[in-house]
């Protein structure tokens, strides 16, 4: 095992103002004899008794400086939390470890990361791996490790509720490989970090952060100083890329993963994965004190407000020199106190204070006791909540920047976006927490992909220091694929239609969910007509296909196929979602159904027909969304010979030319041949070597590059590509399928020739994994 990463720890990007300024006279007289000057100050806050728990596993010649990096994560977390742990290398054993961890809030690990998939012996039980690599014995130096896997942590350690996990310079655990290792796939990263989350959440963990690169001082300091949700505190770190997705945990299922790659295409070195709404309050013990809230006595550089009668001013703490007064109700700095035990009537009390009003005049000695102590702690920021990493590119999915911001009491508040000193938007106002919402435009126009600064600045009404910091956020104006898919194929049949027709189209096309066949043709069909394709079940319609068809009001509906297919009962009930029509189209076959569909459809000199097998789905449903586009239908045939009804319907259409989908495999070549009958034009195949190859084989024969919109379905089920076919019709964009876990060199290369605007997945991740969706992004235009 290779030592594990050791970089430089980089700065933080969210400095929170939390000290106080002790502000001396300007001009204050000498204290009489017997007099006392008070030398005030506050009181630092009281620390947490969290436990935090920093380990450093034997990780040889890199153990030494793992233990430094350590050291400088043990003086963060000891200005926070009276209980911090240290168990390091040569003596970080299992016992130790263990007997450390048991309730802490806060764990720390640096050295070997020993996770999965990597290149050593698999163990379905994890023993070695998604853990730590410690000692095998104390006091013998480091390079004696040994690794103790996920099984060590779910059934030997108890975090404390809601433990956070900060592991950091470790292989693997945010996605990396090792030193001299080949970078891994996005699929790999992805297992890797919800592998090795997966056994401290068995262990009570609620969030387990992998920082491969960076300094986690940051992260320690922001859970114990700050508001704000675990997954903010992730992203408002310096080294915050804002390459950020997200995937939902298939380890620890109630859970889900956040990545933050270096660049678009690799780098994995920061992840988060657990419970993204878990709050560092909730972690820490944090308590919500605002800083508005006024101390029990007047404090030197504090604020204080004058009775409603106002105050006379004198030039000494004798108070026996009258020089001015001060009105009622005016807040007021305190510069100074002093105490008379000759005149205090509580012994330590103050009896004298040197005020300034606010603006800087008047400014003299009054007695103390007039005095109300007021505010006198400067704002904090409390959390800055939302995603920093946005895509003003029109897809309506994170558009625009909004933002939370969380302050510690009521200010005035001025916050502004800028590219280095340019300023590029701005607000203001008053409150404690304002919205930060921005189009992220300028002059109407899309600002530029790159890091931007966000400039924070807020003052309370007592003259307290200001409050002056900033973070950034990231602009990438590439186009996550949209997924469009739902618990079955007729919620994602519906979701389909509802994401691509307004209410009130001209049809809405019903087919049967359990098969292809008759739904096949009726798919360009639809596609011509811009209308939806919906899919019920033969004796019912399901809920979420009822609520579409509502919401769509059609001004027709048309069944495809015949009652054994959607039965009667079902044609009866359409009929309370259309004040037009509800028609079928049917035949004796699939054959005769398409057949039937084209007739219903097409008047005769249609531009071309497209004619694909009627045993298999994946050709004609990457075909059909081209036949939609050109205006032309798509008749099918039993692969040897083209049935009396296809003849007839091909004769009374007399297209300018045919076009076969697939190979010779599935349409042989005595049917092309017997095709040139038909059409005064060509007869020409658009095949591949696959299912796969042949959709990409339609696609670069039909659409230019630059289309608005690339589809993507599964191709080993029909339902989701066949509800997605009319749609990508509609839209002027290819069918393109997948496994489901990969994308087919072909697919690749026909995306890369397109260069789609935007890229939708049709279906849930079980028919096209996340991996899949994540890596189409690359293939999108910016």
């Amino acid at each position: 095992m290779e030592p594990a990463l050791s970089h430089v720890a980089r700065a933080l990007v969210l400095a929170l103002i939390a000290g106080l300024l002790v502000v001396a006279p300007v001009a204050a007289a000498a204290a009489p004899a017997g007099a006392d000057t008070v030398a005030a100050s506050f009181a630092a806050p009281t620390k947490s008794t969290k436990k935090v728990v920093i380990i450093v596993g034997a990780t040889h010649s890199a153990t030494s400086n793992y233990r430094s990096i350590a050291d400088s994560a043990y003086a963060e977390a000891i200005k926070h939390s009276s209980n911090v742990v240290k168990v390091y290398s040569p003596n970080a054993t299992w016992a130790a470890a263990k007997a450390a961890m048991q309730g802490a809030s806060v764990i720390v690990y640096l050295g070997h990361g020993n996770g999965w998939p990597s290149p050593y012996t698999y163990d379905p039980n994890y023993t070695t791996k998604n853990g730590m690599g410690l000692n095998s014995s104390a006091g013998n130096g480091d390079n004696n490790t040994k690794y103790y896997g996920e099984p060590y942590f779910a059934n030997e350690i108890d975090f404390a509720p809601n433990a956070v996990v900060l592991l950091n310079h470790l292989c693997y655990a945010s996605g990396n490989s090792e030193p001299g290792h080949a970078a891994p796939t996005l699929s790999v990263a992805m297992q890797r970090v919800d592998n090795y989350g997966a056994g401290f959440i068995k262990a009570g963990a609620r969030a387990v952060i992998a920082e491969g690169h960076g300094s986690i001082n940051g992260m320690i300091r922001d859970l114990f100083t700050t508001h704000q949700t675990v997954l903010d505190v992730w992203r408002n770190q310096a080294n915050y890329h804002g390459n950020e997705f997200s995937f939902q945990s298939t380890r620890s299922p109630a859970f889900r993963a956040f990545m933050d790659p270096d660049s678009p295409s690799g780098g994995y070195y920061r992840s988060i994965v657990g419970n993204p709404d878990l709050r560092t309050e909730d972690v820490t013990g944090v308590p919500y004190i605002p800083t508005d809230t006024p101390p029990d006595t007047l404090l030197v550089g504090g604020a204080a407000s004058v009775p409603s009668g106002g105050v006379t001013l004198y030039g000494d703490p004798g108070l026996t020199s009258p020089g001015g007064t001060i009105g009622g109700g005016a807040p007021v700095r305190v510069e100074d106190l002093v105490t008379d035990p000759a005149a205090s009537t509580t012994a330590g009390e103050p009896t004298a204070a040197y005020v300034r009003e606010l603006d800087g005049w008047p400014a003299g000695w009054t007695a103390a006791a007039s005095l109300a102590p007021q505010d006198s702690s400067s704002p904090q920021l409390w959390a800055v909540n939302g995603a920093k990493s946005i895509s003003p590119n029109g897809d309506g999915v994170d558009d625009a920047l909004a933002l939370t911001v969380r302050f510690s009491e009521e200010v005035t508040w001025r916050i502004r976006v800028r590219s280095g000193w340019t300023t590029l938007w701005e607000a203001t106002g008053v409150g404690n927490e304002p919205a930060i919402s921005w189009e992220a435009k300028v002059n109407g126009v899309p600002i530029a992909q790159g890091t931007y600064t966000i400039d924070i600045e807020a003052e309370d009404e007592w003259g307290n220091d200001p409050l002056a910091t900033d973070t950034t956020f990231v602009v990438d104006n590439t186009v996550m694929p949209v997924r469009l898919g739902g618990a079955d194929r007729y919620a994602t049949a519906a979701a389909i239609s509802k994401a691509t027709y307004a209410p009130g189209v001209p049809v809405a096309y019903v087919a049967s969910g359990l098969g292809f066949a008759d739904a096949l043709a009726g798919a360009p069909a639809a596609g011509t007509a811009g209308g939806p394709l919906l899919l019920v079940q033969p004796t019912f319609i399901p809920a979420v296909i009822a609520a579409e068809l509502t919401r769509l009001a059609p001004a027709a509906i048309v069944v495809l196929g015949g009652p054994s297919a959607v039965s009667d009962a079902v044609l009866a009930q359409l009929d309370g979602y259309t004040t037009g029509t509800v028609t079928r189209i049917g035949g004796a076959d699939r054959y005769a159904t398409a057949a039937a569909i084209s007739a219903a459809t097409y008047a005769p000199g249609v531009p071309v027909a497209y004619v694909a097998s009627g045993f298999g789905f994946a050709d004609a449903l990457a075909g059909a969304p081209a036949a939609g586009t050109a205006g032309g239908p798509l008749l099918l045939v039993p692969g040897t010979v083209i049935p009396n009804v296809v003849v007839a319907e091909l004769t009374r259409l007399a297209p300018a030319r045919i076009v076969v989908l697939g190979g010779t495999g599935v349409v042989s070549a005595g049917v092309q041949s017997q095709l040139d009958a038909y059409t005064a034009g060509t007869v020409t195949r658009l095949g591949g070597a696959d299912r796969y190859a042949t959709a990409a084989a339609i696609s670069a024969a039909t659409y230019a590059p630059g289309v608005p919109v690339a589809y993507v379905a599964s191709g080993l089920g029909f339902a989701d590509a066949l509800a997605g076919a009319p749609a990508a019709g509609t839209a002027g964009g290819p069918l393109l399928l997948v496994p489901g876990t990969a994308i087919p060199a072909s697919i690749a290369t026909e995306l890369n020739r397109l260069n789609p605007a935007k890229i939708v997945v049709l279906g849930g991740s079980a028919v096209v994994s996340e991996t899949v969706r994540l890596l189409l992004k690359g293939y999108t235009g910016s």
